[in-house]
């Protein structure tokens, strides 16, 4: 804290407790929307920065500033899970390993996940073949790398078009390589999407120290929900152990919590180049940097020519009783949560049709005005007694608003240090 500045607020307010007035809110951004009905309209990054974390300061007035109810909306994949089957057996066929797996499920799958014991070190190749009466087989994919390495890189999920199956053929060619024991699977049971849209991703900063690259990052915007990022190298090979962490403050000091961490690589498997780029993230980012840690080991470091990043969209659903302008409200520190009936309509609005608005760029509220977005009764204070403070010294004030006063050496050469005597007090 700097000592030598302390803020003076001295309001002059009225209306309504809670009323919405657009000038309690600093931003303001036009909506056009081309019909009558509902609306919806995507919430730029821009915006999100500026309205609080849960995007509860949001408002939606129309041409004549009346308030306008809506549903905020953000899509979220369901994740794929993963299922035992009822039944698994691996047979030895010449130079080919034979999975033979009852899925036990009309669920819909997406793919398998074979499991060998841990420390295993392998790279084999793999078809799948998938069939419901064990007669008539159908080829789902072919030549597809599993692979496990000691450094931690390995992939052993072999996904296939998602279809419903009674029965899974797994055949592994161990021409080439020993035979493995082949210890189980697990079903990949299908997920659903969920839009995402690119966040333009600035490198700040570069570190290197011994085995470990420190990349600086700015998202550009807070408050994002980030889904995954992505690492661009032309290195042809490679593998690294990466960690994606947030600065976080708590108790007064600032660490770095880690968000999401994977094994990035790049390999050669018989030919053919295998690749994971990409680190899921699937979290809500509050501030606007991140750090991505490049563990390189006894390797040189990683060149990384950019990094990407994708964010979960963000929407909202409103009846527009006309077509033509509106306004999104942002920035308000105060104003509670909107309660809107909507809400208990939020499955149906959803799935329903919506005219897409348009939204421009967000702006400084014109008629903002601060001393109507403090708290209730800030203005005001409590009533004190002055007797027991030995000094008092005269603030001229010109304009009403915020004020910021500095404070002089008279004042601080007997203030207490940590200037917790201090007092601001109207004459009034």
């Amino acid at each position: 804290m700097n000592r030598g500045i302390i803020s003076l607020l001295i309001i002059f307010s009225s209306g309504a407790l809670y009323a919405l007035t657009p000038n309690q809110w600093q931003f303001r951004q036009a909506i056009e929307v081309p019909a009558t009905g509902l609306a919806k309209v995507n919430l730029s990054a821009e915006t999100i920065n500026l309205a609080r974390s849960d995007l509860s300061d949001l408002r939606i007035i129309d041409a004549d500033e009346k308030e306008v109810p809506f549903l905020i909306d953000q899509p979220m994949p369901r994740a794929e899970s993963t299922l035992r089957p009822k039944d698994f057996h691996a047979e030895i066929v010449s130079t080919e390993t034979r999975l033979l797996i009852t899925t036990g499920t009309d669920l819909i799958v997406a793919g398998i996940a074979l499991e060998t014991p841990a420390g295993t070190s392998f790279i084999k190749s793999v078809r799948v073949e998938g069939s419901n009466d064990q007669k008539n087989w159908q080829m789902l994919t072919a030549g597809d790398p599993v692979f496990s390495m000691d450094n931690g890189a390995a992939k052993l999920r072999v996904p296939f078009p998602e279809g419903k199956w009674q029965y899974l053929r797994v055949v592994v060619d161990d021409n080439r390589t020993p035979l493995l024991p082949w210890t189980g699977a697990r079903l990949i049971i299908a997920g659903s999407p969920a839009p995402t849209e690119p966040v333009s991703v600035t490198i700040k900063s570069r570190d290197e120290n011994p085995g470990m690259t420190r990349l600086g990052l700015d998202l550009g915007a807070a408050n994002l929900r980030i889904s995954s990022i992505r690492i661009e190298t032309s290195e042809p090979v490679f593998t690294r152990a990466v960690t994606v962490a947030a600065p976080e403050l708590s108790e007064e000091k600032l660490h770095e919590q880690t968000l999401s961490s994977a094994v990035l690589y790049r390999v050669d498997l018989n030919g053919k180049i295998e690749a994971r780029l990409d680190i899921p993230i699937e979290k809500q980012v509050y501030g606007r940097e991140l750090f991505l840690l490049i563990d390189n080991g006894d390797s040189p470091p990683l060149l990384i020519s950019e990094v990407r990043a994708e964010r979960r969209m963000a929407r909202v659903l409103f009846f527009a009783p006309a077509p033509g302008s509106y306004s999104l409200l942002s920035g308000n520190s105060q104003c509670d949560p909107p309660r809107y009936d909507l809400s208990q309509l939020g499955d149906q609005l959803r799935r329903a049709a919506a005219a897409e608005g348009r939204l421009g760029l967000p702006a400084s509220n014109p008629g903002y005005e601060a001393a109507a977005n403090l708290p209730p009764g800030f203005a005001t204070g409590a009533k004190i007694d002055v007797a027991p403070w030995k000094f008092r010294k005269p603030v001229q004030v010109v304009k009403a608003g915020a004020q910021q006063l500095e404070l002089d050496p008279d004042v601080l050469a007997r203030a207490m240090p940590d200037l917790r005597d201090l007092r601001v007090v109207s004459e009034n």
